[in-house]
């Protein structure tokens, strides 16, 4: 587990989808019914937004958490990495 958790097979993966999911990002801002939206989500607090919206948008609520879940395999990859390879 510790061996597939610090792998660069993994980080690139992980990489790829984040880039992957930024660049859906790009394209739902295009889309007139989640522009505003994005823009709403902006300007107030993530979590104050999806409490009083989620069940509107509920592809934004995927599309973040997929970001997030994303972002914190690629920190555990990197701390990971950190200590089987360099102790």
């Amino acid at each position: 587990m510790i061996r597939t958790l610090s792998s660069i097979k993994l980080t690139f993966v992980l990489l790829f989808i984040l880039i992957f999911l930024m660049s859906t990002g790009v394209f739902l801002v295009r889309i007139d019914g989640y522009k505003e939206a994005i823009f709403l989500m902006s300007e107030v607090l993530v979590y104050d937004f999806f409490k009083a919206h989620w069940k509107d948008n509920i592809v934004l609520l995927i599309w973040v958490l997929s970001i997030c879940a994303t972002a914190g395999l690629l920190i555990i990859n990197t701390v990971f990495c950190s200590f089987t390879h360099q102790l």
